[in-house]
């Protein structure tokens, strides 16, 4: 984000109205409100009643204050204007294009839809915002549909206009944002505080040391306001805050970088403390907003005089921005890269993300930018290059995303770099979310946004603030229950997890304990199914995991889990398997595998005959439950009739040897009769689940399971099954039917074996027999 310049003017000509705004660039004002502010009403009024004008004029001066950024003075005029005349359709655009320029989103959408109500079958530029304003609110749906019918209506786009391949990209963001939304990662947002965070803009953050935050701001908790004839100048200033105490000090200011007459922001010191670079900010002549890119030396602990970057840099006609400086190499070839926004000729459209290196005599070399992998036709800004993992982040207002600029990463170095991931909700929210940067330790990181829950001074969604992010380390339990003696999966349990109540015990010294909900997977984690059910411990806790299964007396286990987020389990009955939860870094997933004498009233699973690659002996040793059967059983009972019209629902297992994915190669045969069945019964489908047991890591078993998957389907198709009949998915080790380990937590092999397969479901639609009949 570029620096924000702030001033008050004074001009006779308009019968000396009180003006008061921040100038931007245009590619900046989604991310820094332009604050541009008259006197009250009843201060103006002295000077002239606008209310006497004519509607047309009116109009014509809040259309005027829109285009110099005064938003809030706009809306509030314009308010008046369309109660007056519902029917002018150019009054309602305004107001609503004020709003949506102060990112007052809700009231924005409201007025673009009436406008595009007013347009009737037209698309215009109205749908268009409208689209972005649902966006924003996190409608994607609505969204979607909306881009959707403004791509196939009749607007007319000018030259070199963007907008419909905008349209279309947003499309694509609102797909995204359905699905990802889902799916959100494990992570805490915390808002900084009223010290760090006024109502206006604070932004840029960068730690310097454990305690000490580095930011830029427009330090006020009210609207900004100037008095009769006084000129006021207002700018962002750096400022630091400590943290010593458990919460931020009040802000002290920069003095040695800021200046009067400037603004300065995108403060951040070389890795060797011995340089300070930062940007500074002006309005030229033609009040557009020129970012230069500044260093200051540092001796004895103080800042000197700051001096503007000399070489290929700094150019006039375009903004410098943004500065974030690192090394690369090591040893003799070790060297300063910075990495910094402009918009200079060259770049892929926008704001776009370069990096220079320094000659010998410090002056910067030719910029080179970062290619097409990261930047795009909008606008890429606030780069964050984290060396050890050579990961870029950054944020896009193009990339796939849930809001206007989302928070994305990029491994590699320089101008080669890896596609670009979202980094998720909630990190990513459906309005602004910038400057991400990690702490000197990185075990937390910043980021700057405007969701709703930071400092308000017009709006919930008006205005930045900075945040401090924290993966959440989650430890979530998933549960399976075998039999104890001959290690068969158990169905039909009632689980209860019990918190104890710290220090209650009833009248006779039992402790007392709280009931603790599941945590339901209504957004799905990679690789469990989407009714999984997970328990979610705190740190530091001691639980009872109580189990309930007809047949069997209740039976009750304790887990502690200590301060660091581990587990603690002594009962002999409980062995576990830790999964990395990869939509959280510091999470994991603890899959229980629980041991429980059967009863009387539990059915065992018998093995069946399938066809399997498995050895002889083998199969005579492992239980399969009683739901799998065979494809030879299926054809040779003559369960599926041709004229049924009910739903049907087969599952036959097939097994794999350790790290094997070619089943096919040696037992295609065993296939041929799924295939014969399939072509006699053209309405039936068939989905194949694929799974792993729990030797190696969570990746390299999802990767074998969806391998193995793939593997099937390719076979199925060769032999003339559409794909169209088939869907396919990898569980890795999250799915088991057996334990993979004995209640010892030795390794059980022959559980191991079990759950190395793939599971054919085979089922017909149920609307299949009524539409034969009709």
């Amino acid at each position: 984000m570029m620096s924000l310049f702030l001033a008050v003017s004074f001009n006779s000509s308009m019968h000396k109205l009180h003006k008061i705004w921040v100038a931007v660039t245009k590619a900046e004002l989604k991310i820094v409100l332009i604050y541009i502010l008259f006197l009250s009403t009843s201060a103006y009024s002295q000077e002239r009643n606008l209310k006497k004008l004519s509607h047309h004029k009116q109009h014509k001066i809040a259309h005027n204050l829109i285009k110099r950024g005064s938003y809030y003075n706009a809306s509030d005029q314009l308010i008046d204007l369309v109660k007056n005349f519902p029917a002018e359709r150019e009054f309602t655009f305004r107001l609503a294009e004020a709003y949506f320029q102060s990112r007052d989103y809700k009231n924005a959408e409201q007025w673009f839809l009436k406008t595009r109500e007013m347009d009737g079958k037209n698309s215009t530029i109205a749908q268009f915002h409208y689209a972005q304003c649902l966006k924003y609110n996190g409608k994607y749906e609505l969204a979607k549909k909306e881009f959707s019918t403004f791509l196939n209506g009749n607007y007319k786009a000018a030259k070199n206009d963007k907008i419909k391949t905008i349209a279309q990209n947003e499309v694509a963001s609102c797909d995204f944002a359905i699905k990802e939304s889902k799916s959100p990662v494990f992570a805490d947002i915390i808002h900084l505080g009223d010290n760090v965070n006024s109502a206006y803009t604070e932004f840029s953050p960068n730690q310097v040391d454990d305690k000490t935050l580095i930011f830029a701001s427009l330090q006020s908790d009210s609207v900004l306001s100037a008095g009769h004839d006084e000129v006021h100048f207002y700018h962002v200033k750096l400022y630091t805050s400590d943290n010593t105490s458990g919460s931020w000090s009040v802000p002290t200011e920069m003095k040695q970088v800021n200046s009067k007459n400037e603004s300065t922001a995108n403060g951040m010191y070389s890795s060797d403390k011995t340089k300070f670079y930062f940007t500074k900010c002006r309005t030229d002549r033609d009040h557009e907003m020129v970012c230069n890119i500044y260093s200051s030396d540092v001796k004895d602990g103080e800042l000197q005089k700051p001096e503007k970057l000399k070489g290929l840099i700094n150019l006039e006609g375009s903004t410098f921005s943004q500065p974030f400086i690192t090394q690369t190499g090591t040893g003799k070839s070790k060297a300063d890269v910075l990495f910094f926004v402009s918009n200079m000729p060259g770049g892929k459209g926008g704001l776009d993300i370069w990096y220079t290196q320094f000659g010998k005599d410090g002056s910067c070399r030719k910029p080179v930018n970062l290619g097409a992998g990261i930047n795009t036709i909008g606008d890429e800004m606030s780069p964050f290059y984290e060396k050890d993992s050579s990961v870029m982040y950054f944020s896009s207002n193009y990339h796939a995303g849930f809001g206007g600029y989302d928070i994305f990463k990029s491994k590699g170095q320089l101008s080669k770099w890896n596609k670009p991931q979202n980094l998720g909700m909630p990190i990513n929210s459906s309005v602004d979310d910038t400057y991400f940067t990690m702490s000197t330790n990185k075990d937390h990181s910043y980021m700057v946004s405007n969701r709703p829950g930071g400092m308000q001074l017009k709006s919930a969604t008006c205005c930045d603030d900075i945040y401090e992010m924290k993966y959440t380390p989650v430890s979530l339990i998933s549960l399976n229950l075998f039999d104890k003696k001959d290690k068969g999966a158990l169905n039909g349990a009632t689980v209860v997890f019990l918190k104890e109540k710290d220090g209650k015990k009833d009248s006779l010294g039992n402790q007392q304990y709280d009931t603790v909900p599941y945590y339901v997977n209504k957004n799905p984690l990679p690789g469990f199914d989407e009714n999984q059910q997970f328990f979610k411990p705190e740190k530091g806790k001691k639980y009872l995991l109580k189990v309930l299964v007809p047949g069997i007396d209740s039976a009750a286990f304790p887990i502690d889990v200590d301060n660091s987020g581990k587990y603690n389990y002594t009962a002999d009955s409980i062995s576990g398997i830790k999964v990395n939860n990869q939509k959280s870094p510091n999470s994991e997933i603890l899959v229980v595998d629980m041991f429980l004498n059967r009863g009387k009233d539990i059915p065992v699973a018998t093995i069946t005959k399938d066809e399997t690659a498995m050895e002889p002996e083998r199969k005579k040793k492992i239980r399969v439950p009683k739901d799998y059967t065979t494809i030879s059983d299926i054809i040779r009972e003559k369960k599926i009739s041709k004229k049924s019209n009910v739903d049907i629902e087969f599952k036959v297992m097939l097994n794999y040897e350790f790290d094997d994915v070619d089943f096919i190669e040696v037992n295609a045969g065993s296939l041929d009769s799924l295939v014969g069945l399939l072509k006699e019964y053209p309405d039936l489908r068939i989905n194949i689940a694929a799974h792993s047991d729990s030797t190696g890591t969570y990746d390299y078993n999802m990767k074998i399971s969806k391998k193995r998957a793939s593997v099937l389907q390719s076979h199925l198709h060769s032999q003339g099954i559409s794909k169209k009949r088939m869907s396919s998915q990898g569980f890795g080790f999250t799915n088991p039917i057996a334990p993979n380990y004995n209640s010892d937590g030795s390794i059980n092999s022959e559980g191991m074996a079990l759950n190395r397969r793939a599971e054919i479901k085979i089922t017909r639609p149920s609307d299949n027999g009524e539409k034969k009949r009709k």
